[in-house]
């Protein structure tokens, strides 16, 4: 909240701050219905959605942020909010689900272990795609900020951010803003040192001895059976 607060002001913040633990809470629901326990992998994954569905809700609110700077009321700003990220959001999110849905077919004994960390990020992001596309703007409308009104130094503002030229500003931006310019001018040396830094990092892991392993291999090869009556048979 600390971080959010810094970069978005109090009360768009707040809205934020709302979706984590509303995504929270409906993921444990969605847990319990499913018949999952809660245990270390599923707490594991929630501290590790933290990061992750912020996104679409930071996303809904900076575009509500700027129709309202530019003087559009709040139930439209945070209605065309909704409409227009849609499939940005949707779009991410599913390109993060995709990278943790092939765990879901793990079928091993530390597949069976591990699957409890993709589930309950599919369930916590899709809570927050929820939150974010019908929930966030739904509570834009009654707590959010309130519009411009044709404030001057905020459409000053816009307009200077509109007009002015990356490259120009200074600080950190504009030197990145230098760099990206700079590499995009030549994208057969940037792709030759991309190809280059991942083919030396194959090499290199491949011809250092790693001793560690994540999971041991725990599939039984031979299994004991003791049965015992009644009257020591």
């Amino acid at each position: 909240m600390i971080l959010v607060v810094a970069a978005l002001g109090l009360r768009s913040a707040l809205l934020v701050g709302i979706a984590i633990p509303s995504s929270f809470l409906f993921s444990f629901l969605l847990l319990s219905i499913f018949g999952y326990s809660v245990n270390f992998m599923v707490m594991f994954a929630m501290v590790l959605a933290v990061g992750l569905l912020v996104d679409g809700a930071i996303v809904v609110v900076e575009y509500a942020d700027r129709k309202l700077a530019e003087g559009t009321p709040r139930r439209d700003s945070y209605a065309m909010a909704g409409k227009r990220m849609f499939w940005p959001i949707v779009s991410s999110t599913g390109t993060t689900l995709a990278a943790f849905l092939p765990f879901l077919f793990w079928d091993t004994i530390p597949g069976q272990y591990m699957a409890y960390l993709p589930t309950t990020l599919i369930f916590v992001l899709s809570s927050a795609l929820l939150m974010a596309l019908v929930f966030l703007p739904a509570l834009g409308t009654v707590i959010g900020k309130q519009p411009a009104k044709g404030d001057p130094s905020a459409l000053a503002m816009l307009s200077a951010e509109s007009s002015a030229k990356p490259t120009e500003l200074p600080g950190f931006t504009g030197l990145y803003a230098r760099t990206i310019s700079a590499l995009v001018k030549r994208p057969l040396m940037v792709a030759g040192v991309s190809v280059l830094v991942v083919v030396t990092t194959f090499v290199w892991f491949g011809s250092t001895p790693h001793r560690t392993e994540f999971f041991l291999d725990t599939e039984p090869e031979q299994v004991y059976v003791f049965v015992r009556a009644r009257g020591n048979l």
